[in-house]
């Protein structure tokens, strides 16, 4: 019988963590970005 490799459950937590920071910080700064040049008083 051949052999699996299962994941390791916590491995699995911090790849998603990793991705959802990246996501969130990208996020911001398209939002930042835009409301720096679109709304009153930005630079």
């Amino acid at each position: 019988m051949a052999e699996i490799e299962l994941p390791n459950p916590e491995e699995l937590g911090e790849e998603k963590a990793k991705t959802f920071t990246r996501r969130v910080a990208l996020t911001t700064a398209i939002i930042r970005g835009l409301a720096g040049h679109h709304l009153p008083g930005g630079e």
